[in-house]
């Protein structure tokens, strides 16, 4: 007894694995295949040619099947034929069926002139495009401490199905995920193979069971001092072109539809900066209001400002400069109540700074406002500016030192000058011996200021005119404007 159970289960180790029957496989039938005179189709391994000719002033449908440099199958459906088929084997010529090719002819001649039509039926072969997309990169190059940094990313697509696509397209897309927008950057610095456009590129896909490697590099900044976070998007494109009609445990049927893309994407994210992540990045900004910059001597321009902390960290020893060069007019701070600077005029710039302690991210200053004041009795020079400036200093939690600055330019009114017409009326302009003659002198002021010490004066002929009432000349001491 136990030399037959041994027997029995050495038997039982040693016998070869069954091979599934054809029946517990599904087949596939695909449906409608168009073709323009002359075309091709892998099929599995096989690679399906068709072709119309023409014979005795009818059309002949043709296919040829290759198994690499062996031909495995010819037929031909005239045009007046419904269709012929034949059987391909797995080996070629040998082995089980793997499909059969079907050229339709009375269809084919519906079509139009040179179009085939095609179907493959009961194949163990699949028409679905199927190809995957992996992305490594090593997971401890994800983080960087440093503001700008590199990493490598190997991207592999693979051909998972029975058929592979013309062409298939790879795209790489970056979004900022935390970080100055305006600032932080991303991109992509080289690919090998070599492409011409690395941000979307078309290339050859791989035969089923292949795979395509392509090695990026890319390049993340975050603009300075500061943290960012970046998403990196690849994409694979290509086309499906058949869907499925109906599906039962035994079939699944295929229509032909050309052009419907299958996009597959691998998201991750890339940061750089960490280090500022957790300490922060102070970003001091001044919000700066005024009255009119053009200024007369004795005007005074108004000026007031806030400081906005807009960073992701705390800024601490904040100096704050106020100035105004050239030293002519004067700056008085008036506000808010410092001790020993508020009211005190200066010219040029602030020898002691107005000082903060400390400013929280996403906090603000009270208003601060002072006046810049011009002398009454200077003269101001066209032309001249005079440039008020504010300056601001400060540091983050690790010492680093930061500094920002805005300033408004003052410049003088120009000057208003004068200018003046005269007109002259006679009435009338005939007169008779005797007779009189009025004349009508009027002197306007049409420019922008008024002129001073304006004199007027008219001449007439005295051997024929004699003056009867009026005047012939006339001075003012100011002419206004209109």
């Amino acid at each position: 007894m136990r030399r037959l159970m041994a027997a029995l289960l050495l038997a039982i180790l040693m016998a070869p694995p069954a091979v599934p029957s054809e029946a517990s496989e599904k087949r596939h039938y695909w449906k409608g295949l168009v073709f323009e005179e002359r075309g091709w189709i892998l099929v599995g391994p096989f690679n399906v040619t068709v072709w119309a000719s023409e014979s005795e002033g009818a059309y002949v449908y043709n296919a040829e099947v290759w198994l690499g440099s062996e031909k495995c199958a010819t037929l031909s459906t005239p045009e007046l034929v419904e269709f012929n088929e034949k059987v391909v084997k797995a080996e070629c010529t040998s082995g089980p069926s793997a499909f059969k090719v079907r050229v339709y002819g009375q269809d084919s001649r519906s079509l139009g002139p040179g179009k085939i039509k095609v179907d493959i039926i009961d194949s163990v072969y699949s028409p679905e495009v199927n190809m995957s997309l992996w992305a490594y990169v090593p997971p401890e190059t994800l983080r960087r401490n440093e503001t700008r940094a590199s990493i490598e990313v190997s991207l592999t697509v693979l051909n998972t199905g029975d058929r592979t696509p013309d062409t298939a397209r790879l795209t790489a897309s970056f979004g900022v995920v935390e970080g100055n927008e305006s600032l932080a950057d991303i991109w992509i610095t080289t690919v090998s193979p070599a492409v011409d456009r690395p941000e979307n590129f078309t290339f050859s896909p791989p035969l089923p069971g292949k795979n395509k490697t392509f090695v990026y590099e890319i390049t993340a900044d975050s603009g300075g001092k500061l943290f960012a976070n970046f998403s990196i998007t690849f994409s694979l494109v290509y086309e499906s072109d058949f869907e499925i009609e109906s599906e039962n445990e035994t079939t699944v049927t295929w229509t032909y539809s050309p052009g419907a893309e299958v996009v597959r994407t691998r998201k991750f994210y890339f940061s750089v900066g960490e280090y500022y992540r957790e300490v922060g990045v102070p970003d001091l900004r001044i919000s700066l209001n005024h009255s009119l910059l053009q200024v007369e001597p004795g005007d005074t321009v108004d000026f007031e400002f806030v400081l906005r902390n807009r960073g992701t960290g705390d800024a601490f020893n904040i100096s704050i400069w106020l100035g105004v060069s050239p030293e002519l007019p004067t700056i008085t701070l008036t506000g808010p109540d410092i001790p020993g600077l508020t009211g005190k005029p200066f010219t040029g710039r602030l020898t002691t700074p107005l000082t903060i302690p400390r400013m929280p991210k996403n906090s603000r200053t009270p208003v601060i406002s002072f006046v810049v004041t011009f002398p009454p009795d200077v003269y101001l020079s066209p032309g001249s500016v005079y440039t008020v400036t504010i300056d601001v200093e400060w540091y983050d939690k690790l010492g680093n030192y930061f500094s920002t600055s805005t300033n408004a330019s003052i410049t003088p009114k120009e000057p208003e000058v004068p200018s003046i017409e005269v007109s002259k009326m006679a009435n009338p302009e005939t007169v008779p011996v005797n007779g009189t003659v009025t004349v009508l002198v009027v002197v306007r002021n049409v420019g922008d200021g008024p002129a001073y010490d304006v004199h007027v004066m008219d001449e007439f002929p005295e051997e024929y005119f004699s003056l009867v009432q009026g005047q012939t000349a006339v001075s003012l001491d100011v002419l206004a404007p209109n």
